[in-house]
């Protein structure tokens, strides 16, 4: 959708400063059947890689971050 304002946000920090099993989606949206849903379904590390684009990102999302990585 090209009216979504995307925001990416780095930060380096040590896997074990952060525990992932406590990160909570609050965002929201409204699927096509009017229930509320997060915006994220799960968090994980992934290094930044073509490979690994490909493997987590929807087909739009794939195309937008190949190009901003320029893979």
């Amino acid at each position: 959708n090209s009216a979504k304002n995307l925001h990416l946000f780095r930060i380096n920090v040590k896997k074990d400063d952060i525990d992932m099993s406590s990160l909570v989606c609050e965002s929201m949206f409204e699927d096509r059947f009017g229930r509320k849903r997060p915006e994220a379904d799960g968090f994980m590390w992934v290094e930044i890689s073509k490979e690994n684009i490909e493997k987590h990102c929807t087909k739009s999302m794939i195309k937008l971050l190949l190009k901003y990585f320029n893979f």
